[in-house]
């Protein structure tokens, strides 16, 4: 069984190398990270067309397909000369950071374990997403009988994207059953995927000492770490924000198309992953055309944004079927109670050490410094815009029910880990060098 859940991720990993591949050689690390997250966003995209849009059967065919489909970009590649392995780990450089990469392994190994050990209890994994893979199995031929129980608009929240779901049934298709408990393996590559991610953003400002150890103060995070074996997609959707902003800070700087062009993509795929990717994809986009303009590029690379397209057929479908993005009764009203909920969430709660501190503390202390850094200045407005959203839905919706009964604005607060790394990256980069 563990053979067959290695081949599952293997086949992810593989066919998002092959079409990594297509970019430049600055463009694709770290490479596990962004094959993984390319492959299952290309994976997943084509079974949703195959089933909502064409309304096919899902079967073996599928995983004949996508394995064929990872055979001729290799092939392609062989022939053209282009087929590159790359360096996917370095050994450690001293003591420091042996110990902290052992840490890392066994954070890792530790989760995994749970993986096995712990079946599905949790609320939504059970009634929403792994519901969603058990009717995939089992009865997708009813999936769009009206006058089954099991018809798709009569599922729990309807409205929700199927990213997840689709995977995983693409994992019982390689390993031949629906495990109640080895379902929990793809939220734990997710998990290598964000520390993966969170550890290649602050390279970049950063020695890997310091990146190892931020990398490992997320990845022990109780709340992340309790993510990293439960079937929700909250920790999903904060690999693929990682992802799309680690490419996107890269283009502010080098302004390649090729890098614009994967972070479009990589934000389309955050879309099929969980509602809330909107407000993060939204000041994406509307800063990233800030950016092209002021840089007169806006005819030149512009067009990029059509990578988007995933997440937009998933709007479009959405629209189709007369649903929206939201979960709640409509009305607007002035919800202050939920303010102390929120800072309780960064500051009192035990979900996250003492990371908020941290990034706190420190952006007041290099302030002064980082109002002139082109990265922090567009990473902490992209971080402001998407909270703000937050804010508002809360405050002024009648979602604030969620922070009351803290239900669901921690988890929230997961998708802003990366964007946070990266202003914590900033910030230390900058005072150690005014130090």
């Amino acid at each position: 069984m563990i053979i067959c859940l290695l081949l599952f991720a293997l086949l992810i990993i593989i066919l998002g190398y092959g079409v990594l591949l297509f970019l430049p050689v600055s463009s694709r690390q770290p490479a596990l990270a962004l094959s993984f997250a390319l492959g299952g966003g290309l994976i997943t995209f084509q079974l949703f067309v195959a089933r909502f849009y064409l309304h096919l059967n899902l079967g073996y065919w599928s995983l004949y397909l996508i394995i064929a489909e990872a055979i001729a970009l290799f092939v392609w590649h062989f022939y053209r000369r282009s087929l590159v392995w790359p360096a996917f780990w370095s050994r450690p450089n001293n003591l420091l950071d042996s110990i902290l990469t052992g840490a890392l392994f066994l954070a890792g190994g530790l989760s995994l374990l749970r993986v096995f050990a712990r079946p599905l209890i949790d609320y939504d994994a059970l009634g929403v997403w792994s519901r969603r893979v058990q009717i995939l199995y089992y009865h997708q031929s009813d999936l769009f009988n009206s006058a089954s129980s099991v018809f798709w608009s009569m599922l729990a929240k309807p409205n929700y994207p199927w990213h997840l779901s689709l995977l995983a049934w693409l994992q019982t298709q390689v390993t031949g059953q629906f495990s109640i408990s080895l379902i929990n393996f793809l939220p734990w590559c997710y998990y290598l995927g964000l520390i993966s991610t969170v550890y290649a953003l602050v390279k970049e400002k950063l020695s890997r000492s310091w990146s190892l150890f931020l990398a490992l103060l997320i990845a022990t995070m109780p709340l992340v770490f309790q993510h990293s074996y439960s079937f929700y997609a909250d920790l999903p959707l904060a690999f693929y924000l990682g992802a799309s902003l680690l490419v996107w800070r890269r283009w502010l700087v080098n302004l390649n198309k090729a890098d614009l062009c994967l972070a479009a993509a990589l934000a389309g795929f955050a879309l099929t992953v969980k509602s809330e990717a909107i407000f993060f994809v939204g000041p994406f986009v509307a800063l990233t055309l800030l950016w092209l303009w002021k840089q007169s590029l806006l005819k030149a690379q512009a067009r990029s944004l059509a990578l988007l397209g995933p997440g937009l057929l998933w709007l479009i479908w959405l629209a189709l079927q007369h649903l929206g993005v939201s979960n709640v009764a409509a009305g607007l009203g002035w919800h202050p109670e939920v303010l102390s909920k929120i800072r309780d969430a960064f500051f009192v709660a035990q979900s996250w050490q003492l990371w908020w501190y941290l990034v706190l503390v420190m952006l007041v202390l290099t302030w002064r410094n980082l109002i002139n850094d082109k990265l922090f200045i567009f990473s902490a407005t992209w971080f402001i815009l998407s909270f703000g959203c937050f804010l508002i839905l809360y405050c002024f919706t009648e979602t604030y029910l969620y922070a009351l009964d803290d239900t669901a604005f921690s988890r929230n607060l997961l998708l802003f880990l990366p964007l946070s790394a990266s202003l914590l990256s900033d910030a230390l980069s900058s005072w150690f060098n005014k130090s």
